[in-house]
């Protein structure tokens, strides 16, 4: 298994080029993506 932690949108030449390596969003990123305890 493999993954890419580039934060973009997924294009065609990615999912025809590097199906492999795929951007993903970190959950982070958003609003109300924190991690949280409690």
């Amino acid at each position: 298994f493999s993954f890419n932690v580039e934060s973009r949108d997924v294009i065609l030449n990615d999912l025809i080029n590097y199906p492999q390596a795929l951007p993903r969003y970190d959950c982070n990123e958003f609003d109300f993506g924190k991690a949280s305890c409690g």
